[in-house]
C-alpha cells in the first residue's frame, strides 16, 4: 500500500477503523465492520461487512486512492465498483444493508456497477435470463439450433445451460457448481453425445436432437427416482 495515498486511513489505524469512524462522525448506520483478515497487511488495507444478501468486502488500491467495494453474494457478486470518496463508500455499504435494489443503488451511486444476471437474480429468474444471454451471444452460433430445441422442452428449459467447449450443459441447481448436470456434445460425423456428471462412462449416442433430449430427459429422472 502507498501510504502517501491513504493518510485518513493511516491515521485511523486501518480501514475497518476509518469506515466504522467515517460512520460515526457522519452519521450513517452501517452496523459492525472488521478486517477480511487479521493476518498481515489485510489487517489495516481492508474491511468487511455482513448484509441480509451477503458479505460487503473493501479493499484498497494499489496505485492510486481507490476503495474497491465487491457485494458478494451466494452465486457471485451482486455489484461492485470504486471511489476515492470513503463517505461515499461508506454511504453505499450502508444504503446496500439497508435493502436497496441493484438499480437504485447505481442511481445513487454510479461508480456500483452490475450486470443482467444480477438483475435477474433480484427478480428470481436468472435461468431464464441465462437463456437469452446464450441465444443472444453470437459466440454460440454454431450451438443456436440445438439450445433453441431444447428450450422449447418444458423439462430441460427449466435447467440452467452454459456451454463449455462446444459442449451444452444443463445444470439442476444455477447456485451450486456440484449440483447434478447433463451434457449433450455435437459429434463431428453428425449426431449427439449425451453425458451426465452423475453418470460416469454411462454415455450414450443420438442421431437426432430429440433422441438426444430424450436421454438427457431420462438420464436426470433416473437420478431423482
Amino acid at each position: 500500500m502507498d501510504e502517501s495515498l491513504y493518510p485518513d486511513i493511516i491515521r485511523r489505524g486501518g480501514l475497518a477503523a476509518a469506515m466504522d469512524s467515517t460512520a460515526q462522525e457522519n452519521g450513517i448506520p452501517l452496523g459492525p465492520v472488521r478486517p477480511c483478515s487479521d493476518f498481515g497487511d489485510a489487517r489495516y488495507t481492508t474491511a468487511k461487512m455482513n448484509s441480509e444478501r451477503g458479505p460487503v468486502t473493501v479493499f484498497l488500491g494499489l496505485k492510486k486512492r481507490l476503495f474497491v467495494i465487491t457485494l458478494e453474494g451466494n452465486v457471485r457478486p451482486w455489484s461492485s465498483g470504486s471511489t476515492e470518496d470513503l463517505v461515499a463508500a461508506v454511504k453505499a455499504m450502508s444504503e446496500w444493508r439497508r435493502g436497496v435494489t441493484l438499480e437504485e443503488l447505481n442511481n445513487l451511486f454510479p461508480f456500483m456497477s452490475y450486470d443482467n444476471f444480477s438483475r435477474a437474480l433480484e427478480r428470481g429468474d436468472p435461468v431464464e435470463r441465462r437463456w437469452e444471454e446464450i441465444l443472444d451471444n453470437e459466440e454460440f452460433v454454431s450451438s443456436w439450433p440445438l439450445l433453441r430445441r431444447v428450450r422449447e422442452d418444458n423439462f430441460l428449459c427449466t435447467l440452467f445451460p452454459f456451454i463449455s467447449h462446444g459442449v451444452l450443459h444443463l445444470s439442476t441447481d444455477y447456485s451450486s457448481r456440484t449440483a447434478d448436470q447433463v451434457w449433450i456434445a455435437p459429434v463431428g460425423t453428425g449426431g449427439y453425445r449425451v453425458g451426465a456428471t452423475f453418470a460416469s462412462g454411462e454415455e450414450k449416442t443420438s442421431e437426432t436432437i430429440e433422441r438426444a433430449m430424450g436421454d438427457a430427459v431420462s438420464l436426470l429422472r433416473e437420478r431423482r427416482w
